[in-house]
């Protein structure tokens, strides 16, 4: 599937729904090349982000010296853009499209730890982050503000209208959708199938996870190596940058331990799944998945109830 025009394909999210996992099984095949630094951030205009590229050369560029390769880059906040499947298909039309979906509940929980970990979030109440994004989702419509995605939670686990955009503008047979559910269950099956979409050869990478959840082992250490302030930043500055990359990256590793999962209150869990339940919905019309399973214990009842009672109806 070698095109003039790069990139050749694009992992667009979601978020926490194993995008990096993917992303690594590709950088594995000798035949792909996948951008570094992950989240690029290049398209989708109607988002705040940091981005790592000012200009389209700039971004090209990191494909030049693998013209001979499959190529593609992976950002997760592509799916939620309303403008990155425009902007994407007038800089390719040819490109493939990757997503993966997760459970919303399990998404919004796993975003949140993840934040908390990173510093991106200060907010330990779950709910209180809910309702904060509530009150920013309404200002951002009335105000016409860009969306600050570092402040959406249940918002971006409303996939329908980002599935619908990509189906849409680049057609089924661009797009392929992977869910997070198959890649704990039958990871050999998902690789053979992307690696067939993509057109590369057949190839057995090591099934490793990516960005599983970490929790510090020392709070306040943590906190000084990813924000270290103005003090602290000060003396490291100081280093050699080879040594202050190297020391800072060992210290984040003998920091960081893996995460038991945090609980997820049932009453807050049912919250979510109450308002994603007419985004699944739409979705499962989309994209032909019974997607039952994501409903919640109560949602998912009355789901199979009306689907029980919509079959009588039809064989009447």
């Amino acid at each position: 599937m070698l095109t003039s025009a790069k990139p050749d394909f694009i992992l667009v999210g979601g978020p926490k729904c194993g995008t990096a996992t993917v992303s690594d099984w590709l950088a594995q095949h000798p035949d792909i090349f996948v951008m570094q630094p992950r989240e690029p951030n290049f398209f989708g205009s109607d988002l705040q982000m940091r981005r790592h590229f000012r200009t389209s050369d700039d971004y090209r560029r990191q494909f030049e010296q693998h013209a001979d390769k499959i190529c593609g880059e992976g950002t997760t906040w592509y799916l939620y853009s309303e403008r990155a499947a425009e902007e994407i298909f007038r800089s390719n039309p040819q490109t493939k499209i990757l997503m993966v979906l997760r459970n919303p509940v399990e998404l919004v929980h796993s975003l949140h730890q993840y934040r908390l970990y990173y510093g991106d979030e200060s907010e330990r109440d779950l709910t209180k982050v809910l309702d904060r994004e509530k009150v920013a989702l309404r200002r951002w419509s009335e105000n016409g503000e860009p969306k600050d995605v570092l402040q959406v939670y249940v918002d971006v686990a409303r996939y329908s209208p980002g599935v619908e955009r990509y189906l849409k503008r680049f057609g089924a047979d661009q797009v392929k959708i992977l869910f997070f559910e198959d890649l704990q269950s039958r990871p050999e099956q998902l690789v053979r199938e992307v690696f067939e979409f993509l057109g590369v050869s057949e190839f057995q990478p090591e099934l490793r996870r990516s960005n599983e959840a970490r929790s510090h082992r020392f709070a306040l250490l943590g906190k000084l190596l990813l924000r270290p302030g103005e003090r602290f930043g000060f003396v490291t500055r100081r280093l050699p940058s080879a040594w202050r990359h190297r020391i800072g990256a060992a210290l984040r590793r003998a920091n960081t331990r893996k995460a038991a999962n945090a609980e997820l209150l049932p009453e807050l869990a049912q919250r979510i799944a109450v308002e994603v339940r007419e985004d699944i919905m739409r979705l499962e019309a989309l994209i032909g998945r019974n997607l039952t399973g994501w409903y919640g214990p109560s949602n998912a009842s009355q789901r199979r109830s009306a689907d029980s009672e919509n079959s009588t109806i039809q064989a009447v």
